[in-house]
């Protein structure tokens, strides 16, 4: 590009570079950063490395986050001044995301070394392809045996049948049908990258939507851990994604149905934007919440034959895995060292029902919220962010990929607590590396203490910060109606 024009005419690609110097050297700092991740280590799991040098591009990125939350501004009331930060706007928006592509493309090349999951979806697409109901049949099933190939190898948990959703079932199967090979794998990876980056788009329109400074997407769009687990590992977890942040842009645009019918594929991709529905159901109203119903019911439809093992595979998977949690493994080790509990296996279950109990009050306060707040989006985005943070702490299993969901959220309500969470998860893929090294699978106590105890520390604060600025302000409004109705008994 020669030349960039902005509404005082031609401009030379020198000023562009001026305005932009700061962002600009940030971005190409960060790629440096993520290059030599991937020099080093591989990105790979066999390097006790990967979890400390990933430390590098995440300092550059919280200087990325420093720079567009001190920088930002809110959009002007004159029409002039507007023009000129819609301008400022679509310029910044550019860098973003052209920078966003590029340092996904760093990591877009290597082979999928943080996770396997990419394996099981092109499993799953190739047999769905073939007219195979994932959910009838367990990968390492009998009557699946022809269909295994060079990637059957990789596929994880083979015993288990499927644990994804229908739409998921039909995206894997469209993917795979694009490239049927075993070289399809990329496909995966570079559809998970689009929609990734599809998200970076969207949340920017939600940004300005809510009134906030778009720029601050780059909490999203420039994250490490976002870039690492999408563009490596091709997680389906950005299309969920992108569904969840097209429900709320459509919603932002009075659009009822669409943001219905986007969560509910939202759903159906992942199970967890299905938390999001009950505190929007009263801003879609009746035909928003039949809609959202009757999606759902109709993607099932082609998958029914499976009978009772529809959910069986998810089922397992809650069962089965218990990984990098914070709250419940620590109500657990109370509960048995308390002698609450007799053993293990009834400390869970009485962890499992306390914390369900919690999340379900929780719900319920958030859902009597949402209906007296329900024509304000940005509140119900707030009780979503919610949703997610509870469910992520008293989880039993959070994988570092399944804090990328509240990211997008924190672009809207910047809390540094979980903005360092975001870097600190990455320590979990120590247990990994330990697994793929040593062939030892020891969740040591250590790692989940540097991970978890300074984000606990730092949220803390930020809860009472917030209760004691909510007390000055109701103070102030209480002082203020007193003086008002004394001036008014006065006169």
């Amino acid at each position: 590009m020669a030349r960039a024009k902005t509404e005082d005419g031609p401009i030379h690609v020198s000023s562009f570079i001026l305005r932009n110097w700061v962002l600009l050297l940030l971005g190409a700092a960060l790629a440096l950063g993520l290059s030599l991740l991937l020099y080093v280590t591989g990105i790979s799991r066999t390097t006790d490395q990967l979890e400390n040098l990933f430390f590098l591009p995440f300092g550059v990125y919280a200087v990325a986050i420093y720079w567009a939350y001190s920088t930002r501004e809110t959009p002007p009331a004159s029409e002039a001044d507007k023009e000129r930060w819609t301008a400022r706007c679509k310029e910044v928006l550019l860098i973003i995301i052209v920078v966003a592509i590029l340092l996904r493309l760093v990591f877009f090349f290597t082979g999928p070394s943080l996770s396997d999951d990419v394996y099981r979806y092109y499993w799953e697409g190739k047999v769905g392809a073939n007219g195979v109901n994932p959910y009838l049949y367990s990968p390492d099933a009998q009557e699946l045996v022809k269909y295994r190939d060079a990637n059957w190898d990789h596929i994880n948990n083979p015993d288990v049948s499927s644990p994804y959703p229908p739409f998921a079932q039909m995206a894997f199967t469209a993917i795979y049908m694009i490239y049927p090979s075993t070289n399809c794998i990329w496909v995966f990876k570079f559809m998970s990258m689009a929609f990734d980056i599809a998200c970076v788009y969207l949340l920017f329109r939600l940004l300005q939507g809510f009134g906030v400074d778009p720029r601050l997407a780059i909490i999203y769009a420039w994250c490490p851990l976002v870039i690492t687990d999408f563009s490596n590992s091709g997680h389906i977890d950005s299309l969920a994604l992108m569904f969840v942040l097209l429900s709320f842009l459509a919603l932002q645009r009075g659009d009822k149905l669409t943001s219905a019918a986007a969560l509910s594929l939202g759903a159906l991709t992942k199970i967890f934007p299905l938390l999001f529905a009950p505190v929007l159901f009263k801003a879609w109203g009746k035909k928003g919440t039949a809609l959202f119903v009757g999606l759902l019911g109709v993607i099932y439809l082609p998958y029914l034959g499976a009978g009772r093992d529809l959910f069986s595979g998810i089922s397992i998977y809650t069962d089965r895995w218990f990984f990098n949690g914070s709250i419940y493994p620590a109500l657990v080790n109370i509960l048995q060292r308390s002698g609450l509990a007799p053993d293990h296996i009834n400390a869970m279950g009485i962890t499992r029902d306390v914390l369900a109990l919690v999340f379900v009050a929780a719900l319920g306060i958030l859902i009597y919220c949402s209906r007296k707040n329900y024509n304000q989006p940005r509140e119900l985005f707030k009780y979503a962010f919610m949703l997610t943070g509870i469910f992520l702490l008293i989880t039993s299993t959070v994988q570092p990929w399944y804090i990328i969901w509240v990211i997008p959220f924190l672009c809207v309500f910047i809390l540094p607590s979980w903005i360092l969470l975001t870097g600190m998860v990455f320590l979990s893929y120590h247990i990994y590396i330990m697994f793929d090294m040593r062939n030892l699978w020891d969740e040591v106590l250590w790692i989940r203490l540097v991970e978890y105890l300074p984000f606990y520390v730092l949220l803390s604060f930020e809860v009472f910060y917030e209760l004691g600025v909510r007390s000055v302000k109701s103070s102030a409004r209480t002082i203020g109606r007193a003086r008002s109705s004394k001036g008014a008994e006065e006169e």
